[in-house]
């Protein structure tokens, strides 16, 4: 309602002054009162629970106009006026009210053109209303085209609510937009990552709400019915540690609803000039539009997660599968060496191919020493070591009992002083003890 369209229809009316309200889909009253002697007209909003307006956007026939436009006059400080001419007029979801006041009796040709002008000016106002749907509609359908090249590009669920954040300060002037998706398992409302610009994990999780409890959040959700507030710190409808967390002065919350089913709420917070009717129109139609993008994101990243999560178990269990043949194959050839009668002397080299390590195995029934084949490569040195360790063996049979029997990592001292990393481990039936095997690390400490 443009300042000089309600002064001119004032004027046109020989009004002392002019009230014009209008109520949408029950979102509350928002008005504008232009007087004599004034340029500007006054912007005002009016409580639906306020009993002297209740039902203002549907009086029954028995009441008297006149006793409503006095208190909302006295209400809005008008002053005293002798006649007034009301008016009121449906069209689509919207209630339009009209109240003027005159210093005379008001005429019958009067409230024609009375009835005419206001007529006129709901025109404009619906005109003035689908202009701006159909913009908004044009830049939501763009904003959207952008926001769904993001999913079919990469279906990241971040970078796409960082578009969505993007699209809805430029569609409304507001200061940033977050995301609460709820899960089912918790039973939560939850943040999602990033909101109101912020990137930073330990403030998003800060905010989660139990669809049990309280709050704006939790009403939004369960009764799929947008809210603002223009005044969120007082409001005791918001949760304060939204307010803190993220400075809200005022906020927009509309449920994010497919098919039959809500998944989530949206907030829109900080819009300059605070939320009003038509924006919660704009909103609910935005949210309408992305709200199947979003839930199509979220479980792609679901089953992206599950894919990756699958991989890696096939993974493993192919590791595992490769270690279990390695085994089986090194049991076989073990047996194999076993009924050739290679006896120890051939289960002490096998065990070393297997390792890719020099081994040493200590009969402790017989009391022998069996060395496995050594690598070309620093043979004598490691022949030298092998034989010292083989020294060791008798005292660290005593060692291994001390160690119930347990394999332990050792370092020995070598003939020159040098240090021996080695591996030891009894060989053992029940608790009977039938020899140890040394196991040469590689390198040197």
């Amino acid at each position: 309602m443009e300042n000089y369209l309600s002064r001119r229809l004032r004027i046109l009316l020989g009004a002392q002054k002019l009230v014009i309200i209008q109520d949408t889909a029950g979102n509350g009253y928002e008005g504008v009162y232009q007087c004599r002697g004034q340029k500007a007209e006054v912007p005002f909003t009016l409580d639906h629970n306020n009993p002297q307006f209740a039902g203002l956007n549907g009086l029954p026939d028995n009441l008297d106009h006149t006793t409503v436009s006095r208190k909302l006059y006295a209400h809005l400080k008008l002053g005293e006026t002798g006649q007034f001419m009301f008016y009121r007029e449906r069209r689509k979801d919207t209630f339009y009210i009209y109240v003027a006041s005159f210093s005379k009796k008001i005429s019958i040709k009067q409230k024609m053109i009375g009835r005419e002008l206001f007529g006129y000016h709901i025109d404009h106002q619906e005109k003035e209303k689908l202009y701006q749907q159909n913009t908004y509609l044009t830049e939501s359908v763009h904003a959207l085209v952008r926001i769904s090249k993001v999913m079919l590009e990469s279906m990241d669920f971040e970078l796409l609510l960082t578009e969505i954040n993007n699209a809805v300060k430029e569609l409304l002037g507001a200061g940033g937009a977050g995301l609460l998706l709820y899960d089912e398992e918790k039973k939560q409302l939850i943040l999602q990552k990033p909101a109101f610009d912020i990137q930073e994990e330990k403030i998003i999780s800060a905010y989660r709400v139990s669809i049990e409890g309280k709050g704006n959040a939790v009403n939004v959700f369960l009764k799929q019915e947008p809210y603002c507030s223009n005044d969120a710190r007082s409001d005791p409808v918001i949760m304060q540690n939204l307010v803190e967390l993220f400075d809200v002065t005022n906020l927009c919350s509309v449920p994010l609803i497919v098919g039959n089913r809500c998944i989530g709420v949206f907030h829109v917070i900080n819009k300059e000039g605070g939320f009003n009717s038509e924006d919660i129109s704009l909103i609910r139609l935005f949210v309408s539009q992305i709200a199947v993008v979003i839930e199509n994101t979220r479980l792609f990243s679901r089953l992206r997660i599950q894919e990756e999560k699958m991989r890696r178990l096939y993974q493993n269990e192919k590791e595992t599968c490769a270690k279990f043949k390695n085994l089986m194959d090194f049991h076989q050839q073990l047996t194999m060496n076993l009924l050739s009668g290679s006896g120890f002397a051939g289960i002490t080299d096998e065990l070393s191919r297997y390792l890719s390590l020099p081994v040493l195995f200590f009969d402790h029934l017989s009391w022998k020493k069996y060395v496995s084949h050594l690598p070309s490569s620093g043979k004598n040195n490691l022949r030298q070591e092998m034989e010292w360790l083989s020294k060791k063996c008798e005292t660290r049979a005593k060692d291994l009992m001390e160690h119930a029997m347990r394999p332990y990592r050792d370092i020995f001292s070598g003939p020159q002083g040098e240090k021996i990393p080695a591996v030891v481990s009894a060989i053992r039936v029940d608790k009977e003890m039938l020899g140890m095997l040394f196991v040469r690390e590689a390198g040197s400490e």
